[in-house]
């Protein structure tokens, strides 16, 4: 770095940078407003400051779309998309922010922020500056001057380009005269020629057609400069090369023309400049505070001091601008501070008899378990962590556990379960904080100087545990559940999980404990990381010094006790009813399931491996036949290079993206036809995912200790409601193609044993097309619901209204498409989604559409009526109350978002209606399965679809309960139906 040293920051392209970086995390302010891209910007341009310490700084504007190239050519640009609306809001942000923080901006109508940056550097290099360009915009690579080029011009200064990297927390790339030509095989003053041969479809520079990187490259390499290419062209072979360049030879000067940065604007477009101007000077921090607060940048305030460090240079002042920065951002900051509490550590006999005792008088503690894994099976407990009023209990949560009439019950008329709908309550909602003991006790620590052992803590502590009037708080039920079972322990009675409340209350929200922790009780908490750190230098948590493994899992337990406050105080009574009938009983039934795991035929996996091995071989074969030589079919960029480029394959306007050739699913389908070569691709990538994903990783993930598959089902992550299975996915094993069904054949009941001479089956069940039930239900359409009732073929019944012949007409292509329509229509389908499925064109599509409606005009008054209630209401909910929000996407300014949110709208009835039928099942045939004292279990949940273990002389009772627990009473206006299958393996059934 040079003594003086300037920056230059395109300021439209790293705002657009931005906005796409971060804008799937849709950040807004308490307004609602869109603030992504201006914390984005502000995010680099502090990073900047700090890490290159500039004596000036500039900002440059675009003023216009149309500039003095449009005159030149009228279609420059023209394919560039109006700017989003959202993104004029941040523009907008942005401008004031530099201005707030006194920064020069530059800009001159007419011409483009390239232009006045080219101005700028121009000037300052001859003024002796080292001058760095943030852009994303790779034109200005033709800028790039090295110091090392005017060696006997001291005075000179230099020119390079700092371009962000794809995601905000990449560094810098850095853009001298040698990375330029590493880059693209030309050198910074031959940047306008190399475009001028291969254009920019990005600006819509035409160049000459056919030209691409590599090939101007070697153009340029050969004769330096376009000029001196057509000069003397006669050199080239004459090959449609050289006829292309002689017939676009106009086209490509005027695209060099186009491309040209202009370095020395006209005098009267920009002020005076004096780099005195652009240095950095103490902005006022009252306006950029309120600014700050304005946009929610709560990390900005908190980090004032350190951010704002670049603008006090002088020494003097430094020290007396910090500690006003300091005082200025405490007195604004709302945002979280560090939790600090005050706790005990634990580590003799009568103090935990003491904590056990205060229990028994409150009946409700917070308990937090620290673990040496998140293997249930196999963990071991580090320690305890619990926090419980220190006072009476009346000053907080009831002492009594409050039995309520629930909805759900009410609804699905089924029988009350003694304690299943118990409910805790709040006796007041004062604001004080309520006075909690907060204490861990340390069981496996090993630097612990005294310790209790496992054995004495878990027989104090499991009466309390076990005791049904004793209510526990916790943050993921599931996982407490196993660990305590581990050890012999059931946990009784009613417990609250803060996490699964948060999921009632709001399914769009993190649900983290520490997430919680900050968007709720506004605190900071360490992360986990923090103490056991990641990747090779993880430690288990037994090795975490004892201060601070207590202290943090102390705050685990502080913020789930409030935590619960809380919700037990803002939570709606539908989310409640939810909370206390379904998520917390189901949260028991799911932890029950990967407790029990499901047994995998690996030898049969290993046999199904060998044989895809094979026919993978024999596919790559054919490919490198059709290809001409061997390449790396795992590597897109080889493939995108084979097919394009050795094989001219024409590409679609889809298949060049910004970092090469696209080969993914979609592009390679819709060239299916254009060469031998791709069905064969497919069909090797379609077998080779199946093979890595589930045939030869399934087996590695049998447990050790049980010999079964345990995975995981994740009850807070869709916000429809549905289930979703990790570690392995078992939603995602294809159930449609063959491979996929020789997958599931892998998955078998568990053997004879000594113990159990019986024989064991799996049983499977799943509803019938219970969502076009649930739409039947709702919108109470006549044909529909006749269909459903009168027990007719729904598809067969669509098809002779839609195509209008008698039932026993309707041949089987009418009835596909009505079956397409159908399933379609649940999920919002469009003509142009309808023509594709069908192979039709989007005008049959429509009228087939409006063919269906007008025979269901109920459906089509229902799907209406729930779109309008979204827009009212910001959310629309299940049978159960399961409430989706869905505000921000309703009031997109993108009409795609809009229309992807009234998808969601109308679909969230239908298959998070289904998701609740299915959970409210799940309970009761789990309670029936424990009440009979049957050795059958429930195995695994896949959408509408219950798998289970069951011996052979239990089939018959619990076939009988699983239909009558899926049944629930038939509450619908349509029959529910249950399709129910006995087999060997998943596959049979």
């Amino acid at each position: 770095m040079t003594e003086k040293t300037l920056i230059l920051i395109d300021g439209h392209a790293l705002a657009y940078r931005m906005y796409f970086a971060l804008e799937r995390t849709n950040m807004q302010n308490k307004a609602g407003e869109p603030t992504w891209a201006v914390y984005g910007f502000y995010n680099a341009l502090f990073s900047l400051l700090k890490n290159y310490q500039p004596s000036a700084i500039a900002v440059a504007f675009d003023v216009q779309l149309k500039t003095f190239r449009n005159d030149l050519y009228e279609d420059y640009k023209a394919n560039r998309a109006s700017m989003p609306d959202d993104m004029k809001v941040q523009m907008h942000a942005i401008r004031e922010g530099v201005g707030l923080l006194g920064i020069p901006i530059f800009e001159a109508k007419g011409y483009e922020a390239d232009d006045v940056i080219g101005t700028l550097a121009t000037k300052a290099r001859r003024d002796g500056y080292h001058v760095q360009i943030l852009t994303g915009d790779q034109d200005a690579f033709q800028l790039v001057v090295d110091p090392s080029e005017t060696p006997d011009k001291a005075e000179l200064g230099s020119v390079e380009v700092l371009v962000p990297g794809r995601l905000p927390k990449e560094p810098l790339k850095h853009y001298n005269r040698e990375a330029v030509y590493q880059k693209w095989g030309v050198y910074p003053e031959q940047v306008i020629d190399f475009k001028g041969l291969k254009g920019d479809t990005s600006d819509n520079i035409p160049g000459v057609p056919g030209v691409g990187d590599k090939t101007a490259a070697k153009l340029l390499n050969q004769f330096e400069t376009l000029e001196a290419l057509y000069q003397n062209i006669e050199q080239l072979p004459k090959n449609k090369m050289r006829e292309k360049l002689e017939t676009f030879q106009e086209q490509a000067v005027l695209s060099k023309q186009l491309a040209t940065i202009c370095c020395e604007l006209p005098d009267g477009l920009l002020p005076p400049i004096h780099w005195d101007d652009c240095a950095l000077h103490i902005p006022d921090t009252a306006a950029l505070f309120d600014y700050f607060n304005r946009l929610s940048f709560n990390a900005f305030l908190r980090q004032a001091p350190e951010l704002l460090a670049p603008f006090s240079r002088n020494p003097a002042e430094a020290s007396t601008f910090q500690a006003q920065l300091a005082e200025e951002a405490n007195a604004r900051n709302d945002s979280p501070q560090p939790l600090a509490i005050e706790y005990d550590c634990i580590t003799t006999e009568s103090a935990l008899a003491d904590l056990m005792q205060v229990i028994k008088t409150t009946r409700v503690f917070a308990i937090d378990l620290e673990t040496t894994s998140l293997d249930v099976l196999t963990t071991d407990i580090v320690g305890i962590a619990i926090s419980v009023e220190a006072v009476a209990a009346s000053q907080g949560f009831s002492s009594q556990i409050v039995p309520e009439s629930r909805v759900l019950v009410n609804w699905f008329n089924l029988p009350k379960r003694d304690g299943a709908d118990a409910c805790l309550t709040l006796k007041n909602t004062d604001d004080d904080p309520l006075p909690l003991k907060s204490v861990y006790i340390p069981l496996r620590h090993a630097d612990a100087e005294s310790q209790l052992s496992e054995s004495m803590v878990l027989e104090l502590l499991s009466p309390v545990l076990e005791d049904a009037d004793i209510v526990k708080i916790v943050h993921n039920l599931k996982f407490e559940c196993n660990v305590f079972r581990q050890k012999g322990i059931r946990l009784e009675g009613l417990v609250f999980d803060t996490m699964l409340a948060s999921y009632c209350h709001n399914p769009d929200e993190k649900h983290g404990l520490k997430a919680l922790a900050e968007s709720v009780l506004n605190v900071e908490m360490t992360e986990i990381k923090t103490l056991i750190g990641t990747g090779k230098s993880e430690i288990t948590f037994d090795r975490v010094p004892l201060a601070e493994a207590g202290y943090y899992a102390a705050c685990d337990a502080y913020a789930t006790y409030k935590l619960a406050c809380y919700f037990l105080s803002a939570m709606s009574s539908e989310a409640l009813a939810l909370f206390y009938e379904v998520e917390a009983p189901l949260a028991r039934v799911i932890a029950d399931m990967e407790w029990t795991g499901v047994s995998l035929d690996t030898a049969y996996l290993q046999t199904l491996s060998e044989t895809l091995d094979e026919k993978l071989k024999a596919l790559e074969s054919q490919i490198y036949d059709q290809s001409g030589g061997p390449f790396n079919l795992n590597s897109p960029k080889q493939v995108g290079e084979i097919l394009f480029e050795t094989l001219g394959i024409p590409p679609t306007k889809k298949t060049k993206g910004k970092t090469g050739y696209s080969t993914d699913v979609k592009v390679l389908e819709q060239l299916k036809e254009a060469h031998p070569i791709i069905p064969l691709i497919l069909d090797y990538r379609g077998l080779f995912k199946l093979k890595s994903t589930y045939i030869d990783a399934l087996p590695a993930l049998v447990h050790a200790s049980t010999g079964r598959l345990h995975t995981n089902f994740n009850q807070t992550v869709t916000a429809t409601g549905r289930l979703s299975s990790s570690n392995p996915n078992l939603q995602n094993i294809p159930i449609r193609t063959d491979l996929g069904r020789q997958i599931r054949k892998a998955f078998i009941p568990r053997a004879k044993t000594e113990n159990n001479s019986q024989n064991w089956v799996l049983l499977a069940a799943d509803y019938s097309q219970i969502e076009l039930r649930f739409l039947a239900h709702f919108s109470e359409d006549p044909p529909l619901v006749e269909a459903f009732n009168t027990g007719q073929d729904v598809h067969t019944a669509t098809a002779s209204l839609v195509f209008g012949v008698p039932v026993e007409a309707v041949t089987k292509d009418q009835r596909y498409q009505a079956k397409t329509v159908n399933f379609g229509v649940i999920y919002g389908q469009s003509p142009f989604g309808l023509s594709q499925q069908l192979g039709i064109s989007q005008r049959e599509a429509s009228d087939f559409i409006q063919r269906y409606f007008s025979r269901y005009g109920q459906v089509r008054q229902f799907i209406d009526a729930v779109k309008r209630e979204a827009h009212a209401n910001g959310s629309v909910s299940t049978i159960c109350g399961r409430k989706r929000n869905l505000a921000t996407g309703l009031n997109s300014k993108k009409r795609s978002e809009r229309e992807f949110a009234e998808r969601a709208a109308f679909n969230t009835p239908l298959q998070g209606s289904a998701a609740d039928l299915l959970k409210v099942a799940m309970i009761e045939l789990h309670r029936e399965l424990g009440q009979q004292g049957l050795q059958s279990k429930i195995l695994l949940q896949v959408h509408d679809e219950l798998v289970l273990e069951v011996p052979e002389n239990e089939l018959g009772v619990v076939k009988a309960l699983v239909e009558a627990s899926m049944g629930l009473g038939q509450p619908l206006r349509v029959p529910l139906v249950i399709d129910t299958y006995v087999g060997e393996s998943w596959i049979e059934v």
